[in-house]
């Protein structure tokens, strides 16, 4: 009878566990879901400055001290107006030396232009000039004096005439003879070319000085153009930032002696250290707190550049900012504080 009933509660205890594992698979389990985390804000600061959107910097080619002051810092400038003046002394030595140089090429080429006109009128030197009428006379000559000396030589076998006179005759018949030869020669000469061999000698004359002047007009053109370097000229209309507002001072050659900034849009431009840069997101709105008056000036992030630089303190990351206020007052690259609400 024990066993029976110890039988019986061992069924019962077995079924009632098979019915709950049952249910129990039956049903969905629940599960308690985990609390989703709120975002954060932070606001992550720097220092940055105002800037043109496109700017140019203007260097000095040559070295020297400022002479002049044109145009002073934040000031507007139009292309072309001279901002800075460099002391020239030392070109303008040179460039009167040339311009002297010039002065008495350009009398001289007077000189040889009248000449080679003078030369075209008659280009044969006044020695050989009526040649054939000249060799007609000299033949006479010949004949003459032939004649004469022949007589005087029948003359002097019969001891008519002295030797002195015989040999006089015969010396003026030589004489004839050697001017006739020369007009001869002469003659010749000039139908080989003289009158033009001269008309080119008096036109090459011309040409060498033109030539002569040419490289003097050349080089006072690279002389000016040197000195046109001493004055730093705006090469565009914008605001200057100039490398000196006084007269005296002193710049190397490469010196950034004028910035020109543009006026027509404003930027901001920042570095920030690399952990805050990783949550800042263009579009973005900041906020610029000018160094200069105090005021907050509304910002966007308009660039996050890719490029990172190394600092003492960290990595840097550079970040351009669009100005969403009017900053027409403050002065370009004047500085201030930047801050940024981001979340992480």
């Amino acid at each position: 009878m024990k066993n029976f009933l110890g039988f019986i509660l061992t069924v019962s205890l077995l079924g009632i566990t098979v019915f709950s594992v049952s249910r129990l698979l039956r049903e969905p389990q629940k599960v308690a879901s985990l609390p989703v985390s709120q975002k954060q804000t932070k606001t992550v600061r720097a220092q940055g400055y105002l800037r043109g959107a496109s700017m140019v910097t203007i260097k000095n080619k040559y070295p020297g001290f400022v002479s002049k002051v044109y145009k002073y810092s934040h000031e507007a400038v139009k292309k072309g107006d001279v901002i800075l003046e460099y002391n020239d002394f030392d070109v303008r030595r040179k460039i009167d030396a040339v311009k002297q140089e010039l002065a008495v090429l350009r009398s001289e080429l007077a000189g040889r232009e009248q000449q080679a006109k003078l030369v075209k009128i008659d280009p044969l030197p006044s020695g050989y000039r009526n040649t054939d009428w000249k060799i007609s006379k000299a033949k006479e000559l010949v004949e003459r004096t032939e004649n004469e000396y022949l007589v005087y030589r029948k003359l002097y076998s019969g001891r008519s005439v002295s030797n002195l006179d015989m040999r006089s005759k015969k010396q003026a018949f030589l004489d004839a003879k050697a001017e006739y030869s020369s007009l001869i020669h002469d003659k010749e000469i000039i139908s080989r070319g003289l009158a033009e061999c001269n008309i080119d000698i008096a036109l090459q004359s011309v040409s060498s000085v033109k030539a002569e002047i040419a490289a003097k007009e050349k080089e006072l053109a690279n002389l000016l153009e040197e000195q046109s370097y001493y004055k730093i000229r705006a090469v565009r209309d914008g605001i200057i930032i100039t490398n000196s507002d006084t007269v005296d001072a002193w710049n190397d050659a490469g010196t950034s002696a004028a910035v020109v900034h543009s006026v027509k849009k404003t930027l901001v431009y920042s570095y920030f250290y690399e952990q805050d840069a990783l949550y800042i997101r263009e579009k973005t709105p900041a906020r610029f707190i000018s160094n200069q008056t105090g005021e907050v000036v509304p910002l966007e992030v308009f660039e996050v550049k890719r490029s990172r630089s190394g600092h003492a303190e960290g990595t840097m990351v550079f970040v351009k900012f669009h100005v969403r206020g009017d900053v027409s007052h403050l002065r370009h690259e004047s500085t201030g504080a930047i801050e940024v609400d981001v979340e992480f």
